[in-house]
């Protein structure tokens, strides 16, 4: 009878042995979670990535609506997506595109606009721009739009024959031709039998990256006169904010004219006498450019 307990947990533990897991099915079942495990994980990531994908696809679609919306406000002279409820728009005027045939022009080398060690906006152009003619006695200046960039105006002077501004400020922003000064017996002699026409400038300096050929619109020179308050007098953000790529090059375009006497109307230049380097350079506006103080 002593022995029948031993008994007893013997047979108990045989039967709870045979009832459990085998080592080989915990094997498989440790298994089985496992690729469950990496099932669920995977679907996981899928789903994270679609959702990823998702964000990045709607955000490539709002920059492009943006894109379309800002080029459709420059079109229509708005201000676009920065203006607030019952602030005025600032209008963007359009300068005539193709330009209207000019008496001379230049091709401005980059090297005076730009400024490879850093990244530039149109903007940095117009100052650089702005500065320059500053100096050199350019106070009124007026902005417009053209297709890729901006147009920059003086307004009209009056000019020697050699391109250098009337060295009198009175007469060199005089938009009527006037006689010479008699300050001497020479002068008496040439305003008398040399004829002395007088001779008048406007410069209109285009930088943009759809440069074309000019038109052969001949500008009148009331409307060169009227360039200067036509326009904006200074580029509004949306134009200015453009990146300056490496196809954007600034052309200055020259539109001369000329009158015979105080009786004769003025007349177009079609060719003019002098360069358009020439003008330029007799306005020192190139080496203030190039000097940049």
């Amino acid at each position: 009878m002593k022995k029948l307990p031993s008994i007893v947990i013997l047979v108990t533990l045989g039967f709870l042995s045979s009832c459990g897991p085998s080592a080989k099915e915990t094997e498989d079942r440790k298994v089985a979670d496992s690729i469950r495990f990496a099932d669920s994980l995977s679907m996981v990531m899928a789903q994270q990535q679609q959702i990823a994908d998702s964000i990045a696809k709607t955000q490539t679609e709002g920059r492009s609506i943006d894109s379309i919306a800002h080029q459709d406000s420059i079109r229509k002279n708005l201000k676009g997506n920065n203006n607030t409820k019952g602030k005025p728009k600032p209008k963007i005027v359009e300068f005539p595109w193709p330009p209207p045939k000019s008496s001379a022009f230049i091709v401005i080398d980059d090297t005076y606009i730009k400024n490879k060690s850093k990244h530039q906006f149109l903007k940095d152009v117009a100052e650089k721009l702005n500065i320059a003619l500053l100096k050199c006695g350019y106070s009124e200046r007026s902005y417009y739009h053209i297709p890729g960039g901006f147009v920059l105006v003086t307004r009209i002077e009056q000019i020697e024959n050699d391109g250098s501004p009337k060295k009198d400020s009175k007469a060199r922003w005089s938009v009527n031709y006037q006689l010479p000064k008699i300050v001497d017996f020479n002068t008496l002699i040439r305003t008398i039998f040399i004829a002395q026409p007088g001779r008048f400038r406007v410069i209109v300096f285009a930088v943009t990256n759809q440069f074309v050929p000019s038109s052969n619109t001949v500008m009148p020179k009331k409307d060169a006169i009227n360039l200067v308050n036509g326009g904006a007098p200074v580029l509004i953000p949306q134009i200015g904010d453009s990146v300056l790529t490496e196809d954007h090059h600034c052309c200055a375009y020259i539109y001369e004219y000329e009158q015979l006497s105080t009786k004769d109307n003025p007349v177009f230049v079609s060719t003019s006498a002098i360069p358009g380097m020439q003008h330029l350079e007799k306005t020192n506006i190139l080496r203030k450019l190039e000097n940049k103080n």
